[in-house]
């Protein structure tokens, strides 16, 4: 009888359980999220795409703005006379006729929106860290989605059969 009341002793303090809080938790997610990048697939484009867009000329400038945030250089970001709103356009209005498809555009439109914010934050003279980095990993993970789908739409058109 002494065992089984030990026993259940034993077991009702099993079910206690403590909440610790875990101070570091937040430096934590900061540090997960620098590592981000780390997780991104690079893409880079075809032999195909290369070959379509090698008169888009702004897709250089693009992708030397993306290689800034990945070695977290924002010097494009920090300039003042409106040049990230005209670069898009400009990205927007050369786009290839064979990649002016709606899925190729709302890549653009996503990278854009990503750019922007980005340019907002760091506009910002108390500008949170954190916020930086999501953003910054959320735009570099952008660009690398309209890679993706400029391989994926030419690939795509590779493959049809014509008669």
């Amino acid at each position: 009888m002494m065992r089984y009341l030990l026993l259940i002793i034993l077991l009702q303090g099993c079910n206690n359980s403590i909440n610790i809080t875990d101070r570091s938790s937040e430096n934590n997610t900061l540090e997960n999220s620098i590592n981000i990048s780390a997780k991104i697939n690079p893409q880079s484009l075809s032999f195909e795409a290369q070959n379509i867009t090698q008169k888009w000329s702004s897709l250089p400038e693009l992708q030397s703005i993306i290689n800034g945030l990945k070695s977290e250089n924002y010097t494009a970001f920090m300039e003042t006379d409106n040049y990230l709103k005209e670069f898009i356009t400009e990205l927007k209005k050369t786009l290839p006729k064979k990649l002016n498809t709606p899925s190729i555009s709302s890549r653009i439109v996503v990278l854009e929106t990503n750019i922007l914010e980005l340019e907002s934050v760091l506009s910002k003279t108390q500008f949170e860290t954190k916020k930086k980095v999501i953003i910054t990993n959320k735009s570099i993970e952008s660009y690398y989605n309209l890679i993706y789908q400029i391989n994926k739409t030419i690939e795509k058109e590779l493959q049809k059969i014509t008669e």
